[in-house]
C-alpha cells in the first residue's frame, strides 16, 4: 500500500477518487443517508476539494481504496481549528486500520498548521462513522437538523493541545444544549410546513 497527497500528485486521477466515494457511500445511501459526497461529478470534486489536503491510499495494484481531507480554519474567536471531510474506504478494504491512518495524518496536519482543535460531521444514522470518530478520541459536542432534507448530522470535535479536566465536560453539556435546540428547530420547521398546506 501507498499513501499520497493527491493535490501534490500530477498524475493523481480525481476520477478515481471519485468512484472510490461513491463505491465507499454506496450502502449509506441505500440506507436512505443523504450524502452530497456520493453525487459529486469528477469536475466538481475537484473544485472542491482545490483548498483542502486529500490523503489517497492506494493497494498494490494502484487502485485507491481510501481517502480523507482536511484543510485549517479561524473560528469566530480567531482561533484556528482543522475540519475533516469525505472519510471513505473501499467496502474491500476495510478492517485494515485505514481510518486511523488517515485521522493520524490529518490531525498531525492540522496541528503542523496551528491548529488547536479539530473537528469533523457525520450522520447521526452512520453507526460505523460515529464510532470511528469517538474511537479516535472525537467528543459528540452539536446535533444539526436540515428541515429540507430531514437530514440529522453530529459535530465531533477533538482537542489538539492538553484538555482541562472540564473540556469534555463541556463539549457534553454543549452537545445536551443542542439536543433541546434541535428538537425545537424540527418542531418549528414541521409547524410551518403544516401551516402552509391548510393555507393552499
Amino acid at each position: 500500500m501507498e499513501t499520497f497527497i493527491l493535490q501534490n500528485t500530477p498524475e493523481a486521477s480525481y476520477e478515481q477518487l471519485n468512484d472510490l466515494l461513491k463505491t465507499a457511500f454506496a450502502e449509506r445511501l441505500d440506507a436512505g443517508l443523504n450524502f452530497a459526497a456520493a453525487f459529486h461529478t469528477t469536475e466538481h470534486l475537484k473544485q472542491y476539494l482545490a483548498d483542502k489536503t486529500t490523503f489517497v491510499i492506494k493497494d498494490d495494484n494502484g487502485n485507491y481504496i481510501a481517502t480523507m481531507s482536511y484543510n485549517t480554519k479561524k473560528d469566530k474567536s480567531g482561533v484556528k481549528y482543522g475540519e475533516i471531510y469525505h472519510l471513505a474506504v473501499h467496502p474491500s478494504a476495510r478492517r485494515q486500520g485505514l481510518p486511523h491512518q488517515l485521522f493520524s495524518l490529518c490531525i498531525e496536519g492540522s496541528k503542523k498548521e496551528g491548529a488547536i482543535y479539530i473537528k469533523a460531521h457525520t450522520a447521526t444514522k452512520a453507526k460505523s462513522s460515529i464510532r470511528t470518530h469517538i474511537k479516535e478520541g472525537f467528543v459528540r459536542t452539536k446535533i444539526f437538523y436540515n428541515g429540507s432534507s430531514g437530514y440529522y448530522s453530529y459535530l465531533f470535535i477533538k482537542k489538539l493541545t492538553p484538555s482541562q479536566p472540564l473540556d469534555n465536560i463541556r463539549l457534553k453539556l454543549g452537545y445536551c444544549k443542542s439536543v433541546i435546540a434541535c428538537r425545537f428547530k424540527k418542531f418549528k420547521y414541521l409547524y410551518k410546513q403544516r401551516k402552509k398546506q391548510h393555507e393552499i
